[in-house]
């Protein structure tokens, strides 16, 4: 005995759309008769998918159905939470963006104290002109410039 999709699809407890893509992305093998209708050996659909419930081919259902009262005001106070956690976190971007302008003015402006930032020209001009070495000691500072010749 074979399935048709209908009969594959109510045995398992799918939707004949999900038999269907089971089918065209190779994961069930089926075969088609002279009229174009699929022919889906049992031993292979059950490979593929789990035998619904009793085995009467009840679809389960996937729409969900109208919550009763009791549902409705769970879900009214999870709602209002919800709205005032929302409101909270704008709040807090709201200060962490005024926080970021700041300091970034600030960093514009070369203070560079809002971050700790440190300004190595400045510091450099603090230290004479000198920089300290790994070993703590200090040297001048020397820049060459080597010409990049392109052939």
């Amino acid at each position: 005995m074979s399935y048709t999709l209908g009969q594959a699809a109510r045995a398992v407890g799918k939707s004949k759309p999900t038999i269907a893509r089971a089918i065209q992305t190779g994961r069930l093998s089926a075969s088609r008769t002279d009229s174009g209708t699929f022919v889906i050996d049992p031993a292979e659909l059950h490979r593929v998918f789990q035998v619904a419930g009793n085995g009467a081919g009840t679809m389960k259902q996937t729409v969900p159905g109208e919550p009763d009262g009791t549902s409705q005001a769970a879900l009214r106070v999870e709602r209002d939470r919800l709205l005032i956690e929302r409101e909270d976190l704008r709040e807090t971007i709201r200060g962490l963006r005024q926080r970021l302008d700041a300091e970034s003015e600030e960093r514009r402006r070369g203070t560079g104290a809002a971050d700790g930032a440190v300004d190595a020209p400045a510091c450099r001009q603090r230290a004479g002109g000198q920089q300290p070495d790994l070993d703590g000691t200090t040297s001048s500072v020397v820049a060459a410039v080597v010409p990049v010749i392109h052939y």
